[in-house]
C-alpha cells in the first residue's frame, strides 16, 4: 500500500515530464489534424490528458470567450482560427485586442449554383434551365443575399494552406476558383483502420481486470471509449475530413481596408472546403469530451493509492506504450485539410462567370458591413445606407448606367416661391461600399477623401428617371469639432448628414452648390442653393466644424469620388448589365423573343 501511495503521490511528477513530450501530439489529435481517426488516439495515453482535456475546452467555446478564458494557443489557432459574425447593426469596438481582421469569409452557395457538388464531393458542370421564368439564377442570387459573413482574425491552418498556393492579381481583379482533386484525397478504409486499431486500448483494461485492479481498469477506458464514440460518430457522418461535401466557402484575404486604411493587397477565393472542425458536431463531442476527461483524470488518482503496487506498474508501462503509439499515429496519418487535395484556377474579373462575379460581390457586400461596424462614424449613421451590389445594380440600371455630375439647379426649384424645393434622396451608397469595391479594383485613391465618398440617387421630376450622382457627404453636428477619423460623441444625437451637391444654373451657367442635410441621410432632406463664394466662406469660419476648409478642397474631394464611382459602377456592369433590363428594353430597342432553353438572367427589379 505503501509503494501505491509513493507511485500515486509521484504520479504528477511523471505526468509532468511526459506531457512535455506528448502534450502537443495530443493536442494536435483532438483538434482534428489527422482526422477524426486521430480523435480517438489522444487520450490513450493518460500522460497529458490535461492537455487533451483543455484542447477539447477549447475548440468548443465560442471565439469570443477563448482567450478570456486563457484557452488560446498556436494548436486551436490553427485547428479552428479566430472569427467573429459581421454585423452591420453592431458596433464591434470589443474586438479592438484581436487587431484587424485578415480575412472575410462566407458559406458558398450550393443547391443553386452553376456548378454543384456530386456525391464524391467534386464539381460537376454548368446548369441550363428552360425558358420558364423560374430560372436557377434568379434563386442563386436569392441565396447569396440571405447568407452572413465572418470576419477573420486567425486563419485556421486549412484555409492558410490554400491561400499560399494563389497568385497575386498583379494589379487586375481576379476570382480564384479552388478546384477539388478527389483522386488525391486519402482512402477512407485507412482512416477506418486506424481508428479500429485504437480498440487495443481493451487489451490494457482486461490485462489490469485480470490482475486484481479495483476500479483502474474502468477509469483508464473512460476517456477513450468517449473519443472513440465520437470518432465514429464523425467518421459516419462523413465529417471526419475537410472535403467539398462537408460545405465550402468564399472567402477575401489579405490587407483589408478599413475606414482609415486604404489597404494592401488582397486575393478572392471561390469554393474553399469548408473547416470541418468548426461544424457543430465536432464541436458538440468535444464539448462533452470535457466532462469524460475530467472524470477520467478525478477518477483515476483518487483510485491508484487504493491499487496494488503491480497493477500500477503495470498501468505506467501501458500509458508509456501508448504514449509511443500515439506519436506514431500522429506521424504516419496523413493530414485532414482538402487543401492539399486542390488546383487554383485563376480568372479576370471580365473573364469570370456571372455567378461568381456576383458571389465576389456578396463577399463585399460583408466588407463592406466589417467597416460599418468599426467606424468611428457608429453603424446608427448607416442604417439607412444600401449595402447590396444587388439592389445597387438594380439602381444603376434604371440610371442606365450613366452617373450625373451636376445637377440642373432649375429642376428643384420651386415653381410658386422660387426657392429650393427639399430633395427627395431615394437611396445613398455610402464610403464602405465605395472603398470596398474600390479596393478590390486596385483603384489607387486617395483613402481620405473617400471616408466622405456617395452616391446617391434622386429624381429629378416625377416623370423622369432616376439619377445617380456622385457627392460628397460628411457627418457634423454643432457640438464640437470632428476632423475626418475621429469618433463622435455617442450621446450626441444631434449629428446628421451633410452634402455638398454641385449644381449649375441654366441661365448664367455660373458653378452653384446644393447643400442638403438630414438625420438618416434618404428621403426628404432640407436643400439650400450656395453659390461657390458662399459655400467657402462657410468653410472658412467653421459652420459645419468639418475637417474640409475650401471650396477647392472639396473639388479636389469630389474628383477622386467621382473616379471612385466610376469604378464601383463598371464593376458591376459586368455581371448586371446584360441582364433583364427595366421593361426589357435596352438602348430603346426591345430585346427579341428568345425560344428554347436560354442562359439564365437576373431580372432587375424595380426601384
Amino acid at each position: 500500500m505503501n509503494v501505491s501511495n509513493e507511485l500515486g503521490g509521484g504520479l504528477v511528477e511523471i505526468s509532468a515530464v511526459a506531457t512535455l513530450i506528448g502534450a502537443p501530439i495530443a493536442e494536435a489529435l483532438v483538434h482534428g489534424y489527422k482526422a477524426a481517426c486521430g480523435l480517438a488516439w489522444a487520450p490513450m495515453s493518460f500522460f497529458g490528458i490535461i492537455h487533451v482535456t483543455k484542447a477539447c475546452l477549447s475548440a468548443a467555446v465560442p471565439d469570443w470567450l477563448r482567450e478570456s478564458l486563457g484557452l488560446r494557443n498556436e494548436f486551436v489557432d490553427k485547428a479552428v482560427g479566430i472569427m467573429l459574425p459581421v454585423n452591420s447593426a453592431k458596433d464591434a469596438r470589443g474586438r479592438i485586442d484581436l487587431g484587424d481582421a485578415c480575412a472575410i469569409e462566407v458559406d458558398s452557395i450550393q443547391s443553386s449554383s452553376e456548378e454543384r457538388v456530386d456525391d464524391e464531393g467534386g464539381l460537376t458542370g454548368t446548369t441550363t434551365v428552360a425558358n420558364d421564368g423560374n430560372d436557377v439564377f434568379s434563386s442563386t442570387l436569392d441565396e447569396l443575399q440571405d447568407r452572413s459573413g465572418m470576419s477573420v482574425y486567425v486563419m485556421d491552418n486549412s484555409g492558410q494552406m490554400v491561400l499560399n498556393t494563389v497568385p497575386s492579381g498583379r494589379g487586375i481583379p481576379t476570382i480564384n476558383r479552388f478546384t477539388a482533386d478527389d483522386d488525391g484525397a486519402p482512402a477512407k478504409w485507412k482512416d477506418w483502420l486506424v481508428l479500429l486499431c485504437s480498440v487495443i486500448k481493451l487489451l490494457e483494461a482486461f490485462c489490469l481486470w485480470r490482475m486484481g485492479s479495483n476500479f483502474l481498469h474502468y477509469w483508464t477506458t473512460v476517456g477513450w471509449a468517449h473519443a472513440f464514440i465520437a470518432a465514429f460518430l464523425l467518421q459516419s457522418l462523413g465529417l471526419g475530413r475537410d472535403n467539398l461535401r462537408n460545405g465550402t466557402r468564399d472567402i477575401l484575404v489579405g490587407d483589408l481596408p478599413s475606414p482609415l486604411h486604404a489597404g494592401g493587397d488582397g486575393k478572392l477565393v471561390l469554393g474553399m472546403p469548408a473547416n470541418v472542425r468548426r461544424h457543430f458536431v465536432w464541436k458538440s463531442v468535444l464539448a462533452l469530451g470535457v466532462l469524460f476527461y475530467i472524470t477520467e483524470l478525478f477518477g483515476i488518482f483518487l483510485d491508484l493509492t487504493t491499487e496494488p503496487s503491480i497493477v500500477v506498474y503495470v498501468w505506467i508501462g501501458f500509458q508509456v506504450l501508448w504514449l509511443i503509439t500515439r506519436t506514431v499515429v500522429h506521424y504516419f496519418v496523413e493530414g485532414a485539410a482538402a487543401a492539399r487535395q486542390g488546383v487554383i484556377v485563376s480568372q479576370t474579373w471580365e473573364a469570370s462567370s456571372r455567378t461568381d462575379q456576383w458571389r465576389s460581390l456578396a463577399i463585399l457586400e460583408e466588407l463592406s458591413k466589417h467597416q460599418i461596424s468599426i467606424h468611428p462614424r457608429h453603424v446608427r449613421a448607416y442604417h439607412q445606407d444600401c449595402l447590396s451590389f444587388r439592389g445597387l445594380a438594380c439602381f444603376f440600371a434604371h440610371t442606365r448606367w450613366t452617373l450625373t455630375y451636376d445637377l440642373p439647379l432649375e429642376k428643384f426649384l420651386n415653381n410658386n416661391t422660387g426657392h429650393l424645393r427639399s430633395l427627395d434622396i431615394k437611396a445613398v451608397v455610402g464610403d464602405t461600399m465605395i472603398r470596398s469595391a474600390t479596393w478590390y479594383a486596385h483603384a489607387q485613391l486617395d483613402s481620405s477623401c473617400l471616408y466622405d465618398a456617395a452616391v446617391i440617387f434622386l429624381l429629378t421630376s416625377e416623370d423622369a428617371s432616376p439619377t445617380a450622382v456622385p457627392t460628397i457627404r460628411a457627418r457634423a453636428c454643432d457640438c464640437g469639432t470632428s476632423p475626418r477619423g475621429n469618433s463622435h460623441p455617442r450621446d450626441c444625437m444631434q449629428d446628421e448628414w451633410c452634402y455638398f451637391i454641385p449644381s449649375r444654373a441654366a441661365d448664367d451657367g455660373d458653378a452653384n452648390w446644393i447643400y442638403a442635410h438630414g438625420k438618416v441621410g434618404v428621403g426628404l432632406l432640407t436643400a439650400e442653393a450656395l453659390s461657390a463664394e458662399e459655400l467657402d466662406r462657410r468653410f472658412k469660419v467653421g459652420r459645419w466644424k468639418l475637417s474640409i476648409r475650401s471650396v477647392e478642397e472639396l473639388k479636389e474631394g469630389l474628383e477622386v469620388i467621382r473616379e471612385a464611382a466610376r469604378v464601383m459602377m463598371s464593376l458591376i456592369k459586368g455581371p448586371a448589365a446584360s441582364e433583364a433590363l427595366i421593361g426589357g428594353e435596352r438602348d430603346g430597342k426591345k430585346d427579341e423573343e428568345k425560344k428554347g432553353p436560354k442562359e439564365v438572367v437576373y431580372p432587375l427589379e424595380a426601384v
